[in-house]
């Protein structure tokens, strides 16, 4: 779940520790507002993932962050 404070291009992806990509869960031009995203996991194993958002604001600011996450089956 994320929120955007004013319309941006977004992208959001998942990578495997060894730093592959191994999806993306959202990219495109969003507007304002909240947002809910859905990894479907299941063709995943088990294990650590992070998954990094950056997005460029309509306003030209600049967001960047990755963020471990563990996947438990």
């Amino acid at each position: 779940e994320f929120s955007l404070p004013v319309s941006s291009d977004l992208d959001v992806r998942i990578y495997d520790v060894s730093g592959r990509q191994v999806t993306v869960i959202a990219v495109g031009k969003y507007s304002a507002g909240r947002y809910n995203v859905v990894w479907d996991a299941s063709n995943f194993a088990s294990g650590m993932y992070i998954y990094r958002i950056i997005a460029y604001g309509s306003d030209k600011t600049f967001f960047s962050k990755s963020i471990k996450m563990m996947l438990i089956k």
